[in-house]
């Protein structure tokens, strides 16, 4: 250690949030390098400048010399112990009780708990703070936070959060993700909006929904669009971008029982339907009896059995307006295609890794979950206009 280094670190500023307003003061970090002095392991004056230099430059690197500041004796001699001496994680591993676990609940604007114990436990492991769609990496040789490989992602769900819906806490909270989670980016939403337009433009007209084949399935059709109904119309979700657990399972089961509604019909697979458009014309539906593609020719005429051509709701066009819904037809692809978006987010990602931090806030496990194993990641609900999911 040189006096040029010790004074580097002593007359290093401070700016500290106080009710508002912003002062300035001294980090003395003098234990830290008399600690290191006095360390029989080797490097350690390396790797604290290592620590140092790559805290994020603002509130993450002033929020973390403060809490290096409020460390005692005992604990600045364990945190230059063990500062950067375990190989980065490829599996699940405990954070050590005492200082492990005080450490692990540090956090500064802009990063969470997990990310400044990562940088103090792992070699060679930085903060990225950049925003970018990755948290810790591990940055050989120095660099920046570009060429740090393997890239984790960080979320931490130990100790007790908001259950979702309910006023009880647990820490099996499902993982939120940033824009690359958002919705809108995923064509089973499109889908979803869909499915609740047509069940309300069907519900505008009494009696539209008896025209369906009558049964057991029928009669739970009708419970299921009215649950549609209310979670549109009277509370306001699923359009606004809420769309719980319980709705996912209700849309499950409204497109497995309208497809054995419509299934049980007595129709062909003929076309049965004419909408007729033209120029400031409006739109005319026309029932039919049924013909074949095949007897439809390229050009010149054609004869047709008209059934009705009232326009009014048949249940021909019935069946023909739900069946407009992709996943009424194959009811399978719709779980299969929640659970392809959140394999998406995973590997278009830029973290190889994801550490997921649960368990009580005394005994916190770190989940290690490699990029390649992300169709085994499970959908779990939108909230916020965003996908949750959880991890294998």
């Amino acid at each position: 250690m040189n006096k040029l280094e010790d004074q580097k670190v002593n007359n290093k500023s401070l700016h500290v949030l106080n009710e508002g307003k912003i002062n300035e003061a001294k980090v003395d970090l003098s234990n830290f390098y008399e600690e290191i002095k006095n360390s029989k392991k080797k490097g350690k004056s390396k790797s604290f400048k290592f620590f140092l230099d790559n805290l994020p430059k603002g509130e993450i690197e002033t929020g973390t010399l403060s809490h290096l500041a409020s460390l005692k004796e005992e604990e600045v001699k364990e945190f230059i112990d063990k500062l950067q001496e375990t190989p980065h994680p490829t599996s699940s591993f405990n954070v050590g009780k005492g200082l492990e676990s005080k450490i692990f609940q540090w956090y500064a604007k802009g990063i969470g708990k997990g990310e400044i114990y990562c940088a103090w436990i792992f070699k060679d492991a930085i903060i990225n703070g950049g925003g970018k769609s990755f948290d810790v990496g591990i940055l050989p040789g120095g660099g920046n936070s570009d060429d740090a490989s393997p890239k984790y992602e960080v979320k931490d769900y130990s100790g007790k959060v908001p259950k979702e819906g309910k006023n009880e806490l647990d820490n099996t909270g499902a993982i939120r993700v940033g824009v690359e989670g958002s919705v809108s980016k995923f064509a089973f939403w499109d889908v979803i909006l869909q499915t609740v337009q047509i069940v309300k433009k069907i519900d505008t007209g009494e009696g539209i929904w008896d025209m369906l084949p009558p049964g057991p399935d029928l009669e739970e059709l009708k419970k299921l669009k009215d649950y549609i109904l209310k979670r549109v119309l009277q509370q306001t979700k699923i359009v606004t971008g809420e769309f719980n657990k319980t709705d996912t399972g209700k849309f499950v089961q409204f497109y497995r029982v309208a497809n054995r509604v419509i299934s049980s019909a007595e129709s062909s697979e003929d076309y049965n339907q004419i909408i007729l458009k033209g120029p400031n014309q409006k739109p005319k539906s026309i029932i039919i009896e049924p013909i074949s593609g095949i007897s439809i020719p390229a050009n010149g005429a054609m004869s047709v059995n008209i059934k009705d051509s009232t326009g009014k709701p048949k249940r021909e066009s019935v069946i023909n307006y739900l069946n407009k819904l992709e996943y009424l037809r194959k009811p399978e692809k719709f779980e299969k295609d929640l659970k392809a978006a959140v394999a998406e987010i995973i590997k278009d990602g830029l973290a190889d890794y994801w550490m997921v931090f649960r368990g009580k806030a005394s005994s916190i496990k770190g989940k290690i979950i490699p990029r390649s194993d992300a169709d085994k990641f499970e959908y779990s609900s939108i909230s916020q206009n965003g996908i949750k999911f959880k991890e294998p």
